[in-house]
């Protein structure tokens, strides 16, 4: 478990009152999706589906958040981040077919929908801080794994590890995986690529919604 004052200094010392900037992606080790996954922590803006695995391929279409999509191919890499082929209707009838970023994708099978279809259990106002490995802090996290981007810090008593959530302001899905001694009730800390982008965020009042509790 890491030292609680350690992930304040990453944050506080850093300047907490900069204006919060977008978080550098990094790829990471996503498992495989399945036959079918759900476009999430899009913001509400949904994912662009792309003519190829990367930035640089043309867009064909945007899939909404929250919808069921089929998995056709993938994960493949490139060099930034993972994307997986996949297939949906785009909200007009139409077909949507093509490569989306793996962190907007979540397994059909790791969420728990409502009676009414939609996603997610509970949503708070936590308060969302801001911590990266170095100056003491380690590369892994309390349960073993490697700290990567979508890693936040939780108090087990209020969500439980293994939960997956979604934070206003941030892109992607976050997986609560680690622990610290300063992290009580409606707070998170997120891990951060870099000092920069950790600097940026620093501390901040954000909504945030727990689609799956627990492992």
């Amino acid at each position: 478990m890491r030292l609680a004052y350690l992930r304040r200094l990453a944050a506080t010392s850093l300047g907490c009152a900069l204006l919060a900037g977008g978080a550098v992606a990094e790829a990471r080790g996503d498992t495989s999706l399945g036959d079918s996954a759900l476009v999430l922590g899009t913001g509400g803006s949904g994912v662009k589906v792309r003519s190829g695995p990367g930035l640089s391929y043309n867009i064909l279409g945007v899939v909404s958040e929250g919808t069921r999509v089929n998995v056709l191919n993938g994960p493949q890499s490139d060099g930034d981040q993972n994307w997986y082929q996949i297939q949906s209707n785009d909200g007009a009838g139409g077909r949507v077919r093509g490569w989306a970023a793996a962190m907007y994708l979540v397994s059909s099978e790791r969420v728990r929908l409502r009676e009414d279809g939609t996603v997610g259990g509970r949503s708070f106002t936590a308060k969302v801080l801001s911590y990266t490995s170095g100056s003491g802090i380690g590369p892994y996290t309390s349960t073993g794994t490697r700290c990567h981007w979508g890693t936040v810090a939780v108090d087990p008593r209020y969500i439980p590890l293994g939960s997956l959530l979604t934070v206003d302001g941030l892109d992607g899905l976050f997986t609560a995986e680690d622990t610290g001694s300063a992290v009580k009730g409606a707070s998170l800390d997120v891990w951060f690529p870099d000092m920069s982008s950790a600097q940026r965020w620093g501390t901040q009042q954000r909504a945030v919604t727990v689609l799956r509790e627990g492992y």
